[in-house]
């Protein structure tokens, strides 16, 4: 389903990574995950959908489920887990936008401005693509990218490359300062992390 979005002059698609395999977690798959009362991949969902024109999640199992969310599937071309740009790479192949907006499934409350200040990001720089950064480093899963960098990334993949930063890095990525947004927003990979947000989400309850 198409929808208007919240950023006039761009027409984004909305893809949430779940490819991963949650090792630091016991391999659980992360969208599932129930934090504060909810599954990461529905507040995820119910942050991003109000941003966006439409939308997919990448997800390398559980493909049946995630898919009752009414937003295509899409798995990686790549074959054994081959990590975040992977998943990129495949939602770049088959989105029907100009932009796609990437988030991870881990990232529990997403900021209502998340695509308008990363397209304001690519306008005034120029970039193909913009990325975040919070007060503890990058977190290049969040990103912008334009579908006019997939054949380099499928190439860049073909090549061995894995890194979503060195990647973004190659082609001058604006990064966006969210200093004031909790790290434990973005992403949750221990059961330590686990801890901290659940006590950050249930006091805003």
């Amino acid at each position: 389903m198409t929808r208007t979005n919240s950023v006039p002059d761009f027409t984004l698609t909305g893809c949430v990574l779940a490819g991963g395999m949650g090792t630091r977690l016991g391999g659980v798959d992360k969208g599932w995950l129930e934090i504060a009362g909810a599954p990461l991949i529905q507040r995820v969902l119910d942050r991003l959908q109000t941003q966006v024109n439409t939308g997919l999640i990448n997800a390398n199992r559980g493909i049946d489920e995630y898919a009752q969310f009414g937003w295509p599937v899409v798995a990686d071309l790549v074959s054994d887990f081959a990590g975040p740009l992977a998943g990129i790479s495949a939602a770049l192949d088959v989105a029907r936008t100009d932009w796609v907006l990437f988030v991870p499934v881990d990232a529990a409350r997403l900021p209502d401005d998340l695509a308008l200040r990363l397209c304001a990001a690519v306008r005034e720089n120029g970039a193909s693509a913009a990325f975040v950064c919070t007060s503890d480093g990058p977190m290049p899963v969040c990103c912008l990218v334009s579908r006019d960098l997939r054949d380099n990334l499928r190439q860049q993949l073909a090549d061995g490359e894995r890194s979503v930063i060195r990647w973004l890095r190659q082609h001058n990525a604006a990064s966006v300062s969210y200093d004031e947004w909790p790290r434990e927003y973005w992403s949750v990979n221990t059961p330590e992390e686990r801890v901290r947000l659940e006590v950050l989400l249930s006091a805003e309850a």
